[in-house]
Protein backbone atom coordinates (compact mmCIF):
# COMPACT_ATOMS: atom_id res chain seq x y z
CA UNK A 1 0.00 0.00 0.00
CA UNK A 2 2.86 2.31 1.17
CA UNK A 3 4.18 1.90 -2.32
CA UNK A 4 1.42 2.39 -4.52
CA UNK A 5 1.12 5.85 -2.76
CA UNK A 6 4.73 7.10 -3.13
CA UNK A 7 4.77 6.09 -7.00
CA UNK A 8 1.38 8.11 -7.07
CA UNK A 9 3.06 11.08 -5.27
CA UNK A 10 5.90 10.57 -7.93
CA UNK A 11 3.58 10.55 -10.83
CA UNK A 12 1.84 14.10 -9.19
CA UNK A 13 5.14 15.42 -8.89
CA UNK A 14 6.54 14.75 -11.91
CA UNK A 15 4.58 17.63 -13.81
CA UNK A 16 5.02 19.97 -11.38
CA UNK A 17 9.06 19.06 -11.57
CA UNK A 18 8.96 19.36 -15.29
CA UNK A 19 7.34 23.04 -15.03
CA UNK A 20 9.69 24.18 -12.44
CA UNK A 21 12.42 22.70 -14.57
CA UNK A 22 11.40 24.49 -17.89
CA UNK A 23 11.27 27.66 -16.13
CA UNK A 24 14.66 27.83 -14.59
CA UNK A 25 15.71 26.84 -17.87
CA UNK A 26 14.28 29.81 -19.48
CA UNK A 27 17.77 31.60 -18.41
CA UNK A 28 20.07 29.43 -19.83
CA UNK A 29 17.78 28.87 -23.29
CA UNK A 30 20.66 28.03 -25.96
CA UNK A 31 21.57 31.36 -28.16
CA UNK A 32 22.60 30.89 -31.74
CA UNK A 33 22.32 31.52 -35.03
CA UNK A 34 20.12 35.00 -36.08
CA UNK A 35 16.50 36.02 -35.96
CA UNK A 36 14.65 37.01 -39.00
CA UNK A 37 11.36 38.68 -38.66
CA UNK A 38 9.00 37.30 -41.54
CA UNK A 39 5.20 36.69 -41.65
CA UNK A 40 4.10 34.46 -39.06
CA UNK A 41 6.93 35.84 -36.55
CA UNK A 42 10.74 35.17 -36.30
CA UNK A 43 12.72 32.69 -37.84
CA UNK A 44 16.17 31.72 -36.16
CA UNK A 45 18.98 31.01 -39.08
CA UNK A 46 22.37 29.92 -38.89
CA UNK A 47 24.93 30.43 -41.50
CA UNK A 48 28.60 29.00 -42.10
CA UNK A 49 31.11 29.34 -44.02
CA UNK A 50 31.44 32.27 -47.25
CA UNK A 51 31.97 29.69 -49.84
CA UNK A 52 30.71 30.64 -53.24
CA UNK A 53 27.60 28.22 -53.80
CA UNK A 54 24.54 28.27 -51.18
CA UNK A 55 23.34 25.20 -49.89
CA UNK A 56 19.96 25.31 -47.66
CA UNK A 57 19.72 22.60 -45.10
CA UNK A 58 16.02 21.59 -44.00
CA UNK A 59 15.22 19.34 -40.93
CA UNK A 60 12.70 16.51 -41.40
CA UNK A 61 9.77 16.38 -39.04
CA UNK A 62 10.12 16.84 -35.24
CA UNK A 63 13.79 17.86 -35.28
CA UNK A 64 14.34 19.48 -31.86
CA UNK A 65 17.12 22.02 -33.10
CA UNK A 66 18.09 21.81 -37.18
CA UNK A 67 21.22 24.15 -36.30
CA UNK A 68 22.76 21.74 -33.99
CA UNK A 69 21.30 18.43 -35.71
CA UNK A 70 23.11 19.27 -39.09
CA UNK A 71 26.04 21.06 -37.43
CA UNK A 72 28.28 18.12 -38.43
CA UNK A 73 27.32 17.58 -42.07
CA UNK A 74 27.45 21.50 -42.17
CA UNK A 75 31.19 21.82 -41.27
CA UNK A 76 32.38 19.48 -43.45
CA UNK A 77 30.53 21.05 -46.30
CA UNK A 78 31.20 24.75 -45.34
CA UNK A 79 35.12 24.14 -46.40
CA UNK A 80 33.27 24.46 -49.91
CA UNK A 81 29.88 26.06 -49.37
CA UNK A 82 28.03 28.31 -47.68
CA UNK A 83 25.69 26.90 -45.14
CA UNK A 84 22.42 27.91 -44.77
CA UNK A 85 20.34 26.38 -41.58
CA UNK A 86 16.75 27.73 -41.46
CA UNK A 87 14.50 26.82 -38.52
CA UNK A 88 11.17 26.43 -39.46
CA UNK A 89 8.53 27.59 -37.32
CA UNK A 90 8.73 25.08 -34.22
CA UNK A 91 12.11 24.33 -34.82
CA UNK A 92 14.63 25.35 -32.90
CA UNK A 93 14.65 28.21 -31.43
CA UNK A 94 12.11 29.98 -34.14
CA UNK A 95 8.87 30.89 -32.99
CA UNK A 96 5.60 29.00 -33.07
CA UNK A 97 3.30 30.31 -35.20
CA UNK A 98 -0.62 30.54 -36.18
CA UNK A 99 -0.18 30.34 -39.91
CA UNK A 100 -1.54 27.17 -41.24
CA UNK A 101 1.68 24.54 -41.54
CA UNK A 102 0.54 24.12 -45.12
CA UNK A 103 3.57 23.16 -47.13
CA UNK A 104 3.05 26.41 -49.14
CA UNK A 105 3.15 28.28 -46.53
CA UNK A 106 6.73 26.86 -45.05
CA UNK A 107 8.28 26.96 -48.34
CA UNK A 108 7.08 31.07 -48.21
CA UNK A 109 7.97 31.56 -45.38
CA UNK A 110 11.56 29.88 -45.68
CA UNK A 111 11.87 31.13 -48.90
CA UNK A 112 11.05 35.27 -47.16
CA UNK A 113 13.88 34.79 -44.78
CA UNK A 114 16.29 33.82 -47.46
CA UNK A 115 15.23 36.75 -49.20
CA UNK A 116 16.16 38.98 -46.68
CA UNK A 117 19.06 37.75 -46.31
CA UNK A 118 19.97 38.30 -49.72
CA UNK A 119 20.10 34.67 -50.87
CA UNK A 120 18.74 34.19 -54.45
CA UNK A 121 20.62 31.27 -56.23
CA UNK A 122 21.14 28.25 -53.94
CA UNK A 123 21.02 24.15 -53.42
CA UNK A 124 17.95 22.79 -50.77
CA UNK A 125 19.14 19.51 -49.37
CA UNK A 126 16.75 18.12 -46.69
CA UNK A 127 15.59 15.00 -44.81
CA UNK A 128 12.71 13.22 -43.95
CA UNK A 129 8.85 15.43 -44.70
CA UNK A 130 10.98 18.46 -45.90
CA UNK A 131 11.06 16.42 -48.90
CA UNK A 132 7.54 17.78 -49.39
CA UNK A 133 8.70 21.46 -48.63
CA UNK A 134 11.57 21.07 -51.06
CA UNK A 135 8.92 19.52 -53.74
CA UNK A 136 6.67 22.42 -52.86
CA UNK A 137 9.65 25.27 -52.90
CA UNK A 138 10.99 24.49 -56.08
CA UNK A 139 8.07 24.39 -57.98
CA UNK A 140 7.02 28.40 -56.41
CA UNK A 141 10.59 29.02 -57.22
CA UNK A 142 12.29 27.16 -59.97
CA UNK A 143 14.37 29.95 -60.89
CA UNK A 144 16.45 29.98 -57.43
CA UNK A 145 16.82 26.46 -56.95
CA UNK A 146 19.47 24.99 -58.58
CA UNK A 147 19.37 21.70 -57.45
CA UNK A 148 18.25 19.53 -54.97
CA UNK A 149 19.72 16.94 -52.26
CA UNK A 150 16.96 14.68 -50.89
CA UNK A 151 18.40 12.77 -47.27
CA UNK A 152 15.68 9.76 -47.77
CA UNK A 153 12.86 12.25 -47.84
CA UNK A 154 9.35 11.76 -47.88
CA UNK A 155 7.25 11.38 -51.64
CA UNK A 156 3.55 12.55 -52.18
CA UNK A 157 2.58 8.82 -52.62
CA UNK A 158 3.44 8.83 -48.73
CA UNK A 159 0.13 11.00 -47.99
CA UNK A 160 -2.77 9.30 -46.52
CA UNK A 161 -0.72 6.53 -46.09
CA UNK A 162 -0.62 4.29 -42.76
CA UNK A 163 3.09 5.26 -42.00
CA UNK A 164 1.86 9.05 -41.95
CA UNK A 165 -1.22 8.51 -39.59
CA UNK A 166 0.86 6.64 -37.19
CA UNK A 167 3.61 9.36 -37.50
CA UNK A 168 1.04 11.72 -36.55
CA UNK A 169 -0.38 9.55 -33.85
CA UNK A 170 3.07 9.21 -32.24
CA UNK A 171 3.67 12.81 -32.28
CA UNK A 172 1.10 13.77 -30.65
CA UNK A 173 1.55 10.91 -27.55
CA UNK A 174 5.65 12.85 -27.64
CA UNK A 175 3.52 15.95 -26.72
CA UNK A 176 1.57 15.12 -24.45
CA UNK A 177 4.82 13.05 -22.91
CA UNK A 178 6.69 15.91 -22.32
CA UNK A 179 4.23 18.62 -21.47
CA UNK A 180 3.59 15.97 -18.30
CA UNK A 181 7.21 15.59 -18.18
CA UNK A 182 7.75 12.23 -18.83
CA UNK A 183 10.11 13.10 -21.43
CA UNK A 184 12.27 14.39 -19.11
CA UNK A 185 12.03 11.12 -16.98
CA UNK A 186 12.78 9.14 -20.24
CA UNK A 187 16.22 11.25 -20.58
CA UNK A 188 16.91 10.96 -16.53
CA UNK A 189 16.81 7.44 -17.09
CA UNK A 190 19.29 7.26 -19.92
CA UNK A 191 16.63 7.25 -22.74
CA UNK A 192 18.33 7.72 -25.87
CA UNK A 193 16.88 11.27 -26.55
CA UNK A 194 20.14 13.03 -28.41
CA UNK A 195 21.95 12.79 -31.74
CA UNK A 196 25.28 10.67 -31.44
CA UNK A 197 27.43 13.05 -33.37
CA UNK A 198 26.38 16.26 -30.95
CA UNK A 199 29.32 17.42 -28.28
CA UNK A 200 28.87 17.83 -24.97
CA UNK A 201 27.57 21.02 -24.61
CA UNK A 202 25.84 20.92 -27.87
CA UNK A 203 23.65 18.18 -26.53
CA UNK A 204 22.98 19.50 -23.56
CA UNK A 205 21.64 22.87 -25.48
CA UNK A 206 19.38 20.45 -27.71
CA UNK A 207 17.99 18.71 -24.55
CA UNK A 208 16.73 21.82 -23.12
CA UNK A 209 15.68 22.81 -26.12
CA UNK A 210 13.69 18.99 -26.20
CA UNK A 211 12.12 19.51 -23.35
CA UNK A 212 10.38 22.98 -23.80
CA UNK A 213 9.30 22.39 -27.38
CA UNK A 214 9.51 18.79 -28.65
CA UNK A 215 6.48 17.42 -30.98
CA UNK A 216 4.73 20.68 -30.54
CA UNK A 217 1.39 22.23 -32.54
CA UNK A 218 3.15 22.96 -35.78
CA UNK A 219 4.50 19.96 -36.08
CA UNK A 220 1.78 18.15 -35.69
CA UNK A 221 0.05 20.36 -37.76
CA UNK A 222 1.84 19.88 -40.86
CA UNK A 223 1.93 16.28 -40.70
CA UNK A 224 -1.97 16.77 -40.86
CA UNK A 225 -1.94 19.13 -43.69
CA UNK A 226 0.32 16.22 -45.83
CA UNK A 227 -2.46 13.93 -44.64
CA UNK A 228 -4.67 15.95 -45.58
CA UNK A 229 -5.65 18.51 -48.39
CA UNK A 230 -1.49 19.12 -49.05
CA UNK A 231 -1.17 15.47 -49.52
CA UNK A 232 -4.05 15.49 -52.38
CA UNK A 233 -2.56 18.88 -53.37
CA UNK A 234 0.74 17.30 -54.10
CA UNK A 235 -0.31 13.87 -54.99
CA UNK A 236 1.53 14.21 -59.10
CA UNK A 237 3.85 16.85 -58.20
CA UNK A 238 7.09 16.39 -59.53
CA UNK A 239 10.83 18.70 -59.36
CA UNK A 240 10.56 20.72 -62.11
CA UNK A 241 12.61 19.54 -65.29
CA UNK A 242 15.50 22.20 -64.78
CA UNK A 243 16.06 21.34 -61.24
CA UNK A 244 18.20 17.86 -60.83
CA UNK A 245 17.85 16.09 -57.83
CA UNK A 246 20.58 13.68 -55.85
CA UNK A 247 18.75 11.61 -53.74
CA UNK A 248 20.61 9.12 -50.87
CA UNK A 249 18.08 6.42 -49.54
CA UNK A 250 18.38 4.38 -46.31
CA UNK A 251 18.96 0.56 -47.35
CA UNK A 252 16.65 0.05 -44.45
CA UNK A 253 13.68 1.98 -46.23
CA UNK A 254 14.83 0.56 -49.67
CA UNK A 255 14.36 -3.20 -48.33
CA UNK A 256 10.99 -2.51 -46.45
CA UNK A 257 9.10 -0.89 -48.72
CA UNK A 258 9.55 -2.15 -52.41
CA UNK A 259 8.57 0.90 -54.17
CA UNK A 260 10.64 3.36 -52.21
CA UNK A 261 13.15 3.83 -54.95
CA UNK A 262 10.30 3.63 -57.72
CA UNK A 263 8.58 6.69 -55.78
CA UNK A 264 11.73 8.90 -55.71
CA UNK A 265 12.66 8.18 -59.25
CA UNK A 266 8.97 9.40 -60.13
CA UNK A 267 9.03 13.03 -59.45
CA UNK A 268 12.00 13.85 -60.90
CA UNK A 269 12.97 14.14 -64.46
CA UNK A 270 16.02 15.51 -65.09
CA UNK A 271 18.82 13.82 -66.87
CA UNK A 272 21.50 13.98 -64.38
CA UNK A 273 19.39 13.27 -61.54
CA UNK A 274 20.49 9.63 -59.49
CA UNK A 275 19.33 7.88 -56.65
CA UNK A 276 22.28 6.17 -54.53
CA UNK A 277 21.38 3.79 -51.43
CA UNK A 278 23.21 4.02 -48.32
CA UNK A 279 23.23 1.22 -45.93
CA UNK A 280 21.34 2.27 -41.91
CA UNK A 281 18.88 3.69 -40.62
CA UNK A 282 16.73 6.96 -41.81
CA UNK A 283 19.16 9.00 -40.28
CA UNK A 284 21.24 8.99 -43.24
CA UNK A 285 23.21 12.33 -42.83
CA UNK A 286 24.38 10.82 -39.46
CA UNK A 287 25.42 7.89 -40.56
CA UNK A 288 27.17 8.79 -43.35
CA UNK A 289 28.02 12.54 -43.10
CA UNK A 290 31.41 12.41 -44.68
CA UNK A 291 30.63 10.33 -48.15
CA UNK A 292 27.12 12.63 -47.98
CA UNK A 293 28.90 16.04 -47.83
CA UNK A 294 31.95 15.02 -50.92
CA UNK A 295 29.40 13.75 -53.09
CA UNK A 296 26.55 16.77 -52.75
CA UNK A 297 29.34 19.00 -52.85
CA UNK A 298 30.48 17.50 -56.35
CA UNK A 299 26.95 17.51 -57.48
CA UNK A 300 26.54 20.95 -56.93
CA UNK A 301 29.70 21.79 -58.56
CA UNK A 302 28.51 19.91 -61.39
CA UNK A 303 24.85 21.62 -61.78
CA UNK A 304 24.96 24.63 -60.21
CA UNK A 305 26.95 27.20 -62.88
CA UNK A 306 24.94 30.52 -61.08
Amino acid sequence: MIMVFCLLALLLLIPVINVLCCIAEKKHRPDYGIKIDIIGGAMNVAVIGNGEKTVVLLPGSGIESPVLDFKQIAEMMSKSCTVVIPEPFGYGLSDITDRERSFENIAGEIHECLSKLGYKSYTLMGHSLSGITMLEYANLYPSEVKAIVALDTSVPSEAGGRSIKSAISLVRAVRLARIIGLIRLFAALGGKLIPPQLSKQDAASYKRISFSSLCNSNIIEALKFFNGSDGKHIAEMTYPDSVPVLTFLANDNAKSSSDWEISHRKISNHTNSRIEVLSGDHFVYRNHPEEIAKKAIDFIAENDFS
